[in-house]
């Protein structure tokens, strides 16, 4: 469906031209089900070399080799695998009951040496993790056809091209986190992957219902706005960051920046929905005609409302001490304000002064968190800098993958710092190669 407006007349609502809508029916299904078969396969190879020791892993579990902790259900059940440690079993056993049922084992690591221990100790057996398994891949590929079935049944105009790269995007994604963790003895990472992924898609099933049609939410494009400024002010009074990190980016077990980055999103989508016509309404100037002509400068009152709120948002990111919002805020707003003008002049301005104002600020020390990860950037093998080890390992994980990867499920993501966090894509690296960073890159 197109759209054109007409704002001649003040408050006037947009006028919407159908067009012919594209036909629609097996293709789409086919791309899905394609996606979904590439996803299985990676998933399958993953879950493969993941699981190739559990024959023997069962083995010692029957002759007692392995101590399931979950299982324990005396001080006695210990013995075995402590040895020479047996006067331990007591403290040990009455930490397994307070923290029962166990998620990992690393939470023995105040009782004990879990370096030379934990090949003795599981959570949980073979068979309860391959039920783990297929319980949340269920969940997981449930999700997409959800989106599909509703998405037919609605007759949902937008563009449903998306939904298979969304798919192979979170498929690569689902197959990393069953990759990072071990699969008997760490916690394990695929549970609220899986979860968030059939929760988003839920939420793609919303546009194709009448009430959260995009026309109605445009007249409502300031409430993820005052959302995100109230995020925004939660963090700034109870918001805290990692250790040692002087960063407000957690409230309590909660990352709001997540969510401030899609209200930001959103708000800029209804703005410019409305007012792109407004956008491209250019001043006129007596002197200099042709420069300003060129440049394309817009009457300053329609730009001074998206402009002050995405001042707004980046102050508050840089007052956090949070920089990486900070920058995907700002340039997304650049691009999408580049594409409402149609006019690439104020975009180049805009990213010449967000250069030159991280410049200032890096000079003048300030804030401290932000010229620390500029030092990091800048020396990434040769830094004091707290965690600027980090780069190194990422940067390592990029040379082992090298162009086709250790293979899915036989590398090391879990030595990654952040590897299922911020450095998840050398973690893709490692694994998948250049050609699976390629992958995600032309994905996105």
């Amino acid at each position: 469906m197109a759209v054109t407006k007409s704002w001649a007349a003040p408050g006037a609502r947009p006028a919407v031209v159908a067009v012919k809508a594209r036909r629609t029916g097996r293709l789409e299904w086919f791309w899905l089900i394609a996606a979904s078969f590439f996803v299985a396969a990676g998933l399958t190879m993953v879950f493969a070399a993941k699981t190739q020791d559990f024959a023997s892993v069962e083995a010692k579990l029957a002759h007692g080799g392995l101590v399931n902790l979950n299982a324990v259900q005396s001080s006695d059940d210990l013995v075995p695998v402590l040895k020479s440690r047996e006067d331990t079993a007591p403290r040990v056993f009455e930490a397994i009951e307070h923290h029962r049922p166990l998620r990992n084992t690393g939470v023995l690591a105040r009782v004990l040496p879990l370096a030379k221990l934990k090949p003795l100790l599981i959570v949980r057996t073979p068979r309860q993790f391959r039920l783990e398994f297929l319980r949340w891949a269920a969940l997981y590929f449930a999700g997409f056809y959800l989106v599909a079935l509703a998405w037919r049944l609605t007759r949902f105009q937008g563009d449903r091209a998306f939904l298979p790269a969304l798919h192979l995007l979170t498929g690569i994604g689902f197959a990393l986190m069953l990759s990072l963790r071990d699969p008997l003895r760490d916690t394990l990472e695929f549970h609220k992957f899986a979860l968030g992924v059939f929760l988003g898609c839920l939420l793609l099933i919303l546009p194709a219902l009448k009430p959260f049609h995009y026309l109605r939410l445009s007249d409502w494009c300031y409430t993820p706005l005052f959302l995100a400024l109230g995020l925004f002010g939660l963090l700034l009074a109870f918001g805290k960051g990692p250790t040692g990190n002087d960063a407000k980016v957690n409230l309590g077990p909660f990352q709001p920046v997540e969510l401030i980055k899609i209200f930001v999103v959103l708000f800029l989508a209804g703005y410019f929905t409305r007012n792109w016509e407004r956008l491209r309404d250019l001043r006129e100037k007596r002197i200099f005609p042709r420069f300003f002509k060129r440049i394309g400068l817009p009457r300053v009152e329609h730009v001074v409302p998206v402009g002050i709120a995405t001042a707004a948002a980046l102050v508050m990111f840089f007052v956090l001490k949070d920089m990486g919002p900070a920058l995907v805020t700002f340039f997304v707003f650049l691009s999408m304000f580049g594409a409402a003008r149609g006019r690439p002049g104020l975009v180049i301005a805009g990213i010449v002064l967000m250069v030159a104002s991280v410049f200032v600020g890096y000079r003048l020390g300030q804030p401290k968190t932000v010229v620390q990860r500029i030092d990091m950037w800048l020396s990434p093998w040769d830094n004091e800098v707290h965690g600027g080890d980090q780069l190194a390992h990422a940067l390592w994980a990029f040379s082992t993958g090298g162009p086709w990867g250790s293979g899915p499920g036989w590398g090391d993501p879990e030595m990654i710092p952040a590897g299922n966090t911020d450095l998840v894509l050398p973690a893709i690296g490692e694994e998948w190669g250049f050609a699976g960073v390629a992958a995600v890159l032309l994905l996105l």
